[in-house]
C-alpha cells in the first residue's frame, strides 16, 4: 500500500486542477466518487486482488488510479495525451508503486498528431507479468477490428496464466455500427469472435443505444 491516505477533499482539490484529457471538465466530485463505485464493484466481480500488478491501458488524468492508492497493488497506467501523463505522474508521486508510462500512440479523437501506429503498439511491459488488465472505454474509440485484435493479442501476451481484462464496448444491436473513433460501434459477433480465447466471467450493459451505455466485460486468460 502506498505511504498515504489522501482524502476526498484532498483529491478532489487536486482533479480540479485537470487542465486536457477527456475527464477535462467533469466535475471532480463525480470523477472521484464514479472511479470509487467502478474499482468496488469490479474488486467484487473478481477483475483484481489485492496483490495484483495493474496494467491500466488509456489510464487517462488516474480516475481509476485513485481508489486502487488505498490498495496493496503495483500499478501501470499507460496513455497517449502527455499531459495527462504529466498530472498524473505529480499527484501520484508519493505512491512508488504506481507508474504512469507516456506512448504517443495516433488516435483521431485524442491523439491525432501521435507518432505510433496503434498496430505496432507494444504494452510497455514483460510477457506473462500482469494479473489485471484494465481497457476501460479504449475499444470504444479504436475504430477498427484490426486494432481491437491487436490490443487482445497484446493483453494475452502479458497476462499471467488465469489473468483477467476489465474492458467495455459499444455494440451492435442496439446501436448503428460506425468507425468514428469518437464512438466506435462493433457488431456483437464480430466483438465475440475477437473474444474467443478468453473466458467471460462477468458482462453487464450495453442493452440500450443510450451513448454512455456500454457492454462492460471481465474475461479471464486460460
Amino acid at each position: 500500500m502506498g505511504p498515504l491516505i489522501r482524502s476526498r477533499e484532498e483529491w478532489l482539490q487536486l482533479l480540479a486542477t485537470i487542465t486536457e484529457g477527456h475527464l477535462h471538465g467533469e466535475k471532480p466530485e463525480v470523477i472521484h466518487d464514479s472511479a470509487f463505485e467502478i474499482i468496488g464493484r469490479s474488486g467484487a466481480a473478481g477483475l483484481w486482488r489485492e496483490g495484483d500488478t495493474i496494467l491500466d491501458i488509456g489510464c487517462g488524468n488516474g480516475r481509476l488510479a485513485i481508489p486502487l492508492t488505498t490498495r496493496d497493488v503495483r500499478y501501470i497506467g499507460v496513455e497517449p495525451i502527455a499531459a495527462c501523463v504529466e498530472f498524473c505522474r505529480r499527484v501520484f508521486a508519493t505512491w512508488p508503486n504506481f507508474r504512469f508510462v507516456h506512448v504517443d500512440l495516433k488516435n483521431e479523437c485524442y491523439n491525432p498528431d501521435g507518432t505510433i501506429d496503434p498496430l505496432e503498439f507494444v504494452f510497455p511491459v514483460e510477457d506473462r507479468s500482469v494479473d489485471t488488465t484494465l481497457l476501460s472505454s479504449v475499444f470504444t474509440h479504436l475504430g477498427t477490428l484490426e486494432v481491437c485484435q491487436h490490443y487482445l493479442d497484446e493483453a494475452l501476451r502479458i497476462l499471467k496464466p488465469g489473468g483477467r481484462i476489465g474492458c467495455s464496448w459499444f455494440r451492435s444491436p442496439p446501436n448503428t455500427v460506425s468507425s468514428d473513433t469518437s464512438r466506435t460501434v462493433f457488431h456483437e459477433g464480430d466483438i465475440i469472435n475477437m473474444l474467443k480465447p478468453f473466458g467471460v466471467l462477468h458482462t453487464e450493459g450495453g442493452l440500450t443505444d443510450g451513448y454512455h451505455d456500454q457492454w462492460l466485460m471481465i474475461l479471464q486468460k486460460p
